[in-house]
């Protein structure tokens, strides 16, 4: 009975062995097609929130770039809509804030108000970052 076990356990090897070498075999071994981060890319995390007694809109949060190149020009493209029943929310503001630039594997904090009517109700925002 050892003796089965035994060459049981020597066969699986050596088809585990043969196996690796084989895949090895036909695995490609040039690397240059594998994809690597070499432009800027803006991670981000923002929020906002509406005061309606001050009419003020609060955004803040952190951008952050994990490229391997600076992101210049840095802008967040805000829209902000007052909440509707209808389907059709009713666009109340665009603002563009410009940030500025973020080094390479860098982040940077924001933190901005954009004034808006008094009582409105409930307001949501729309996010687009952009960057040369």
């Amino acid at each position: 009975m050892n003796k089965k076990i035994l060459i049981t356990i020597i066969v699986i090897v050596a088809v585990s062995v043969a196996g690796t070498v084989v895949l090895n075999a036909f695995m490609p071994q040039d690397t240059s097609l594998v994809p690597t981060q070499t432009e800027a890319s803006i991670n981000y995390e923002v929020g906002g929130h509406y005061e309606g007694e001050s009419g003020l809109y609060y955004i803040e949060g952190n951008l952050e770039n994990s490229g391997k190149k600076d992101a210049k020009n840095v802008a967040i493209d805000v829209i902000l809509f007052k909440l509707s029943i209808s389907a059709n929310d009713e666009e109340i503001k665009r603002e563009t804030v410009k940030i500025g630039d973020i080094p390479a594997e860098t982040s940077k904090d924001v933190n901005f108000t954009i004034s808006l009517p008094k009582d409105l109700g409930e307001v949501r925002d729309q996010w687009d970052i952009t960057w040369d």
